[in-house]
């Protein structure tokens, strides 16, 4: 049993040297500057349950685990998104999950944070937002180890743009694959 390296340097698994690739991690990406080892995972996994219909139909498919690919870093995040099906809204069409690592200045904490959101473009844009309900955990002044998010609980904090659609739980869980 070796120890594994990635991209020069020594993996480690909560504190620990991971011996092995498979012990954690799955693929990773660089240049993820808001996590503690400068790598974030190409995919999380999203859980969530109890998600039901107020003023849109189709809120359901926001409900089970969801993968969710890597879609942007750099800049002032790191981000994941999964669009889901069509959801019938006023205004808005489609459903998405999006999660974030980032770096909140004026707060002085590192933040894993996530939003369900009713987008006005069902099809491509994990941005364009009609609504969204937005859960967050703070890790403080600490990087997050972005490479081992195992069972992360982020609690629902407030939202943006129009009134939920949808009834939303209180805690989503986010995941490393």
């Amino acid at each position: 049993m070796g120890i594994y390296f990635y991209e020069g340097g020594i993996l480690f698994n909560s504190g620990d040297i991971a011996f092995h690739e498979d012990c954690c991690c799955g693929d990773l990406l660089e240049n993820c500057s808001f996590c503690s080892s400068g790598v974030a995972p190409k995919q999380l996994e999203a859980t969530i349950a109890g998600v039901t219909n107020n003023t849109c139909t189709g809120c359901a498919a926001f409900n089970g685990t969801h993968v969710l690919d890597n879609v942007f870093q750099g800049g002032t995040w790191c981000q994941w998104c999964k669009l889901l099906a069509q959801v019938s809204c006023p205004s808005a069409h489609g459903l998405a999950i999006v999660a974030s690592v980032f770096y909140d200045v004026p707060l002085d904490e590192y933040w894993l944070a996530a939003r369900l959101t009713i987008t006005t473009n069902p099809t491509s844009d994990c941005g364009s937002t009609y609504h969204s309900s937005l859960y967050r955990k703070s890790y403080g002044g600490s990087k997050p180890d972005c490479a081992v998010f195992s069972d992360e609980v982020l609690a629902y904090y407030a939202y943006t743009g129009q009134p939920p659609g949808c009834n939303i739980p209180s805690t989503i869980t986010i995941s490393t694959i």
